[in-house]
């Protein structure tokens, strides 16, 4: 992915074909990206330690079992769901 990003960098420079404004608006969206990027990093900083909790730290290893499902969306499965206990199905917790 760093490569695009370095190609998309070269592309916002002065010696590129584009005109001004895309140049201006290029480089506003890389500015944009990398404080997406910046405020993702902290938020994984913070998710980790709450995934390692005793309050969540078993169910969180047994959801990242699943094929796909990270700490972050473990996360936020069992915070959304509450205790999953109240449900008889999984047809119940699909609704």
């Amino acid at each position: 992915m760093q490569e695009h990003r370095r190609w998309l960098a070269r592309l916002a420079g002065e010696e590129t074909p584009l005109r001004s404004g895309a140049r201006t608006a290029l480089n506003s969206l890389l500015r944009q990206l990398e404080a997406l990027d910046a405020e993702t990093r902290s938020l994984d900083r913070e998710v980790g330690p709450m995934g390692e909790s005793p309050r969540y730290a078993r169910q969180v290893e047994r959801l990242t079992a699943l094929k796909g499902v990270g700490v972050l969306t473990a996360l936020v499965f069992l915070t959304e769901m509450g205790n999953v206990l109240r449900f008889d199905n999984r047809r119940q917790v699909g609704a």
